[in-house]
């Protein structure tokens, strides 16, 4: 196992605030001799920045990693993205590195060939997936029915059922059926929800969509259909991987600013959106950071850390534990989490969450005053704002106490994105943080969503290849924000002095 380097951390955090405090006094006050050349630098590098922003370098990589498979963390194929990360770091010029987290319970289709036929037509099942923890099925063929009552005695069958029906189904004691088809209803009629394996029944367990169903249930009215099906699957506990690349301060034990996202589709399916595109602004800053280093001399006073969790939730907690135990927590300046990054369904905005969480609030103050500047530009967003907590992602690892205000052992923690879950919600405004950017309500702040939220649907072609400039707008977002950070002594102080 490789762990984090330790970059000398006998460093204490008042020495980190001394450091930061040192060089506010010698860049000297606002307004200050000498101010009016570093707004001038300063505003010479975000441009450079934003230039370098590649709308198409981000679909590519979204395509690229789908392709890939599921990628939940241990599988095959989150072991394939995880070597993929290496080689998108690498070929950004930085050295990738990796720590294995601890082990989980990982699964993923392996193969799944699914047809049903009546006489001389038939019917692939291609939109939907085997449930999560499903089991593998070998090559058989069984009549399809769309009620238990009908099977013949002692004999397998498969089933027609509906998805919100499965969980509770009265399965009979002594011939449940072999093989569910559960229809789903979703927007888009080729998608269906990512669904688990429901407990008491050992079968397997195929959903289809609402195209599928209506093409069976007229064959069931009026034929004898059968299904054939065969499936493989990888399940059994396995360790995710963790792939994390740096662009080094040239000070010693510098603070950190870490961008990160989970490496893992959205429970399953396809996650171009969820989360692939946020793989995707990951890679695309170390791209574009490293390239500002290369070719015209960025040297900033952080270090940058550009990680890829191996799973979601669960790797950044493991990440969480070593840097609480090995003493680098206290380097951390703020943690910067992408996820769902390439869509929405409404509105054409960034999202800075969450902004009523205090150690934020540096963070927030920048991200949106900037915000704002850049608000309708060539190439920028057409909206902005922050909002409250709505959890359920990596950054909030980083502040467990984010549920009742705040923790002490808390690190600067955010998350920007354009979209969240499958449908909108609507927190109320932060008192505070109105912004400038915000077309809406006063009163609460309407969160995006994403149309196949957690669905097999979520493919590029209905995700980041429809809305490419939401995930060019969320790395510009996040650059520009690290660069502000970074070049405010003050700010600095401020983050580290917790």
């Amino acid at each position: 196992m490789r762990l984090p380097p330790r970059h000398g951390l006998v460093a204490t955090l008042p020495a980190l605030v001394s450091l930061v405090l040192a060089a506010l006094a010698f860049a000297g006050a606002p307004g200050g001799p000498g101010e009016p050349s570093r707004q001038r630098r300063d505003a010479a590098l975000e441009e450079s920045f934003a230039a370098a922003v590649d709308t198409e370098r981000l679909l590519r990589t979204v395509r690229e990693l789908v392709a890939l498979g599921p990628r939940m963390g241990g599988t095959p194929s989150g072991e394939a993205a995880a070597k993929d990360h290496e080689q998108r770091f690498a070929a950004a010029g930085l050295a990738p590195q990796s720590v294995v987290d601890p082990p989980l319970r990982a699964f993923q289709t392996l193969s799944l060939d699914a047809k049903v036929a009546v006489g001389e037509e038939s019917l692939a099942l291609v939109d939907g997936m085997l449930a999560l923890r499903t089991a593998a099925i070998p090559t058989c063929e069984l009549p399809l029915l769309a009620d238990a009552a009908a099977a013949p005695p002692g004999s397998d069958y498969a089933l027609l059922l509906d998805l919100r029906a499965l969980r509770g189904a009265p399965w009979p004691a002594k011939a449940p059926p072999r093989v569910v088809l559960a229809a789903c209803e979703a927007r888009l009629d080729t998608s269906t929800p990512i669904a688990s394996q429901p407990r008491g029944f050992q079968g397997t367990v195929l959903t289809v969509s609402k195209r599928e169903t209506r093409w069976l249930r007229e064959r069931l009215a009026g034929g004898s259909p059968r299904l054939s099906i065969a499936a493989s699957v990888f399940d059994q506990q396995a360790s995710p991987r963790t792939v994390f690349a740096d662009l080094p301060s040239a000070t010693p034990d510098a603070p950190l600013l870490l961008f990160c996202a989970h490496g893992d589709s959205d429970s399953g399916g396809p996650g171009a959106d969820d989360n692939a595109s946020g793989d995707a602004v990951v890679h695309e800053l170390a791209a574009v950071f490293a390239q500002l280093a290369r070719d015209e001399g960025l040297a900033l006073p952080v270090t940058l850390r550009f990680v890829i969790w191996g799973a979601e939730i669960h790797s950044s907690g493991a990440w969480r534990q070593r840097i609480e135990a090995d003493g680098s927590a206290k380097r951390h300046a703020a943690i910067i989490n992408f996820d769902q990054a390439g869509t929405g369904a409404e509105r054409d905005c960034i999202y800075f969450e969450p902004d009523n969480l205090a150690l934020n609030a540096p963070l927030i103050r920048h991200g949106l005053a900037l915000g704002e500047e850049y608000l309708g530009d060539e190439g920028f967003w057409s909206e902005c704002t922050s909002n409250a907590a709505l959890g359920g992602t990596d950054s909030y690892v980083f502040a467990p106490g984010w549920q009742r205000g705040g923790g002490a052992s808390d690190l600067p923690a955010l998350t920007i994105f354009s979209a969240a879950f499958g449908s909108a919600e609507e927190p109320a405004a932060t008192p505070g943080f109105r912004s400038r950017g915000w077309k809406g309500d006063a009163q609460k702040i309407r969160i995006d969503y994403s149309r196949v939220y957690h669905e097999t649907g979520d493919t590029p072609a209905n995700t980041t290849e429809l809305e490419p400039w939401n995930m060019a707008w969320v790395t510009k977002a996040a650059g520009l924000l690290a660069l502000r950070v970074a070049n405010s002594p003050e700010t600095l102080a401020q983050l580290l002095a917790r």
